[in-house]
């Protein structure tokens, strides 16, 4: 039965730790077959290839209010894109939603640019070095992958470049 625990893998029982990330049972990762997450890759590119993100910009606003608050009471803020699995990425590339991808990203610089911002990561997971073998599928990388976000951050903060 769920409980409280220190235990992080069980055979059946997916555990969700403090900071909100999973840890998948034995028995499910099972299921995150290589196969499995280039067949989810493919199918969730083909559904969104013509379906571009959306911005509102009421959202941008509020988050843009967002930053300025925490900025004013000393929060350090970094922006992260995570990185898409890399059969799901290259899929998509030349489709409008790939268009509407470069406009996300040009979005989110200016809000770093604006609010003095650092960004880590990206959605193109090439230069990160992030492989389909990462992946459970097209977007939900592990922690190999996502480790190299923080070796960014790492690097830079040892540069004296964040604190």
């Amino acid at each position: 039965r769920p409980a409280p625990t220190d235990k992080k893998h069980f055979e059946t029982l997916d555990t969700l730790l403090p900071d909100g990330s999973i840890t998948w049972s034995n028995q499910r990762m099972k299921l995150f077959s290589q196969e499995r997450t280039l067949k989810e890759s493919v199918a969730f590119a083909k559904l969104r290839e013509n379906s571009p993100p959306l911005v509102d910009p009421k959202g941008v606003e509020a988050f843009e209010a967002l930053l300025k608050f925490l900025k004013e009471k000393g929060v350090s803020v970094y922006l992260v894109k995570p990185p898409f699995n890399p059969q799901y990425y290259d899929r998509l590339q030349g489709s409008p939603y790939a268009e509407g991808l470069t406009r996300i990203e040009a979005l989110i610089q200016r809000i770093a640019d604006d609010h003095k911002l650092p960004v880590f990561g990206g959605y193109n997971p090439h230069p990160l070095g992030c492989t389909p073998a990462m992946y459970i599928d097209a977007e939900h990388a592990n922690d190999k992958c996502l480790q190299k976000i923080f070796d960014q951050y790492m690097a830079i903060r040892d540069k004296g470049g964040v604190k």
